[in-house]
């Protein structure tokens, strides 16, 4: 799952949901160019990744991977791929914090199944997963039975 991340993450496009093994999307045509990735889940690209040199392969299309990405909401900051400062894309394609002090136990109840991370494991009183100094944050308004934060209430305002 953590070549995924690097996958999402690189394309701007949320946190990865989902590994699709076995040329799931249907196998590709041409050279292979990389193979045998394993990367950290920090790496800003799979080129940064290790892995075997470019064009070095031991595989076929046969094997071919996708990804799918969560594309609105993200964790940044985190040890783990279920922890870190809640982020949303909003229109224009720009990621917005998610305010703290209106973070209640059903939002956080909403982000972690949106991203199949299980029930959240802390309260009201969030850790701290560094700079929030984004000059626009969202504040979220959920009832707690919603499959996304998309079904949710959703206010973009000064803090953050």
């Amino acid at each position: 799952m953590l070549n995924a991340e690097v996958v999402c993450n690189s394309v701007q496009c949320g946190t990865a949901m989902q590994v699709k093994q076995r040329a799931f999307y249907g196998e590709g045509k041409g050279r292979i160019w990389m193979d045998d990735v394993r990367c950290t889940g920090k790496e800003a690209s799979l080129a940064d990744c290790e892995r075997r040199d470019f064009g070095s392969h031991n595989c076929g299309h046969g094997e071919d991977v996708g990804v799918i990405c969560s594309e609105h909401l993200k964790l940044v900051n985190g040890t783990q791929r279920c922890a870190g400062r809640v982020q949303v894309r909003r229109g224009g394609g720009q990621w917005r914090n998610v305010c703290k002090s209106h973070m209640s136990v059903k939002e956080q109840e909403v982000i972690c199944r949106e991203l199949n991370c299980g029930v959240p494991l802390v309260g009201p009183d969030l850790i701290d997963f560094g700079d929030q100094s984004a000059p626009i944050g969202i504040n979220l308004n959920c009832l707690g039975n919603e499959t996304s934060i998309m079904q949710c209430g959703v206010k973009e305002t000064e803090e953050t």
